[in-house]
């Protein structure tokens, strides 16, 4: 009984020590090397964001929330602009349609993932830009640029 016991707790030990280092996660904001800005105009919020390499790739992820209880779910689509200091585009990601379900009081979570991936780096001292927008009325870059410099 006692070498089971033993290989039981080997077993475990493993796998707490050898699953923190499996994902080589590095946050690019808590390193100072970027620095992030939401803007959610509109009937969705951004409830948190965060950017981050591992593997050599970037990624900005997040999560999406309606402001409302009415109405079917709304498409949308997060676009991400990453700016140098002087607000320079280096580059321009979005993710594909996200549906954003209405708020429904004990029916599950009301929010929305988004991820967004990049195999370039951004600098130090970059900016990153997050704006979600319906799919009515899309913006262009340079609408998302002049919300940046406000």
């Amino acid at each position: 009984m006692k070498p089971i016991k033993v290989r039981l707790m080997l077993l475990c030990s493993f796998l707490v020590v050898g699953g923190g280092c499996a994902t080589n996660r590095t946050s690019l904001t808590d390193t100072g090397q970027v620095t992030i800005q939401n803007r959610h105009p509109g009937k969705i919020k951004i409830l948190w964001s965060s950017a981050y390499e591992q593997d050599d790739n970037f990624i900005v992820s997040g999560v999406l929330k309606r402001r409302d209880h009415i109405g079917a779910p709304i498409p949308v689509h997060v676009h991400v602009l990453v700016l140098t200091g002087e607000n320079h585009i280096v580059q321009s990601l979005h993710t594909s349609a996200l549906y954003v379900p209405r708020k429904r009081v004990g029916h599950g979570t009301n929010w929305k993932r988004f991820e967004v991936r990049s195999t370039d780096v951004p600098e130090q001292g970059s900016r990153i830009l997050i704006t979600v927008h319906s799919h009515i009325g899309s913006r262009t870059e340079k609408n998302l640029l002049s919300l940046a410099s406000e």
